[in-house]
């Protein structure tokens, strides 16, 4: 969350345009899901490996 407040600071301040906010966000989020779904893949994997350990 840290960086979304930052870059709403940079297009504040003028350092960045509204369209390159709206980009730099876009990127943002989509990696935080990417992140959560390789970990919930990574988790699968493991329960399935562990059933079939047993």
């Amino acid at each position: 969350m840290a960086n979304l407040k930052e870059l709403k600071q940079f297009k504040d301040d003028g350092i960045i345009t509204e369209d390159e906010f709206g980009e730099m966000k876009e990127k943002y989020i989509k990696s935080l899901l990417t992140s959560d779904e390789e970990k919930i893949k990574e988790q699968k994997i493991s329960e399935v490996l562990e059933k079939l350990e047993k």
